[in-house]
């Protein structure tokens, strides 16, 4: 299913989005890794799904999976719930195990959408994911994602950044360190969009 959906949704971006990608030749070729991207739009999982080569796995609000339909067409595209505003540890658990079976997964750490033009400050969970899986980090901005149906006048992209390797260490990383982390990863994104904006 999720094959078939990207072959429509790239049709979509392709006729209507204008859409162009930069940056493919940092997508790592195999193995794991976690790509973090800003959000403004639903149509942001699309995007970064139908730039990737490989088959994303997102975390998505727990709040979709509250209708049926709409959680089976969920769990067949890949996705997974996670609860906002808690520690969910499930979410973390399924996070992992995929990584650790090296397939890619996709978050948005802001962890809702922001105004087009800005980066909110990134929750955090993904350095610890990053930190238990061993797992680089992919940074990537989406440029004009609410438009893009209006593709003829805003041109919609996608801007993928050099991967973040993970700092290897036996020792458990402290609080300031998985801090520093989390900066970085939002610095790396907020660098890709205030250059491409």
């Amino acid at each position: 299913m999720y094959s078939f959906a990207k072959r429509i949704c790239l049709i979509i971006l392709v006729l209507l989005g204008r859409w162009k990608v930069e940056g493919l030749e940092h997508v790592p070729k195999n193995g794991p890794f976690i790509a973090v991207c800003n959000h403004i739009s639903y149509w942001d999982p699309v995007l970064v799904g139908c730039a990737l080569p490989r088959q994303v796995h997102f975390m998505a609000k727990a709040e979709l999976f509250s209708y049926p339909i709409f959680k089976n067409i969920l769990h067949k595209l890949g996705a997974f719930p996670i609860k906002r505003g808690v520690s969910d540890r499930n979410a973390l658990k399924t996070a992992i195990k995929l990584l650790q079976d090296n397939e890619l997964i996709g978050v948005f750490p802001e962890g809702t959408r922001a105004k087009p033009g800005t980066l909110l400050p990134f929750k955090s969970g993904i350095n610890m994911i990053a930190y238990k899986a061993g797992s680089p980090i992919l940074p990537m901005a989406v440029i004009n994602s609410r438009k893009v149906l209006l593709g003829w006048r805003y041109p919609v992209r996608v801007i993928i950044g050099k991967p973040i390797p993970y700092p290897e260490s036996e020792d458990r990383p402290s609080k300031e360190e998985l801090e520093a982390l989390n900066q970085k990863i939002w610095h790396s994104v907020y660098d890709l969009l205030s250059k491409n904006q």
